[in-house]
């Protein structure tokens, strides 16, 4: 979502998982602090999901090594 929230359907179906799959794992991120989670204000069946600041920041770093390896990895054999 542009506000900077998804919900747990949405990444379920990006991810190409099922819900409860998503669950069990943003479970395990929100409780390492990487990961915010709430009701929707507008419909209750509904769980928006955030990354916290301190999510956003591994994000990025994961993010940079990621393309590096993958640069590493791939790129040079091309």
């Amino acid at each position: 979502m542009a506000d900077g929230r998804a919900t747990l359907g949405n990444l379920a179906e990006k991810a190409s998982l099922s819900v409860s799959a998503v669950q069990s794992r943003v479970r395990r991120l929100e409780a390492r602090g990487w990961l915010a989670r709430r009701p929707s204000a507008t419909d209750a069946r509904v769980t928006l999901v955030r990354l916290t600041s301190e999510g956003l920041e591994r994000a990025v770093r994961c993010s940079a090594v990621y393309t590096r390896l993958v640069g590493e990895i791939w790129v040079q054999h091309l």
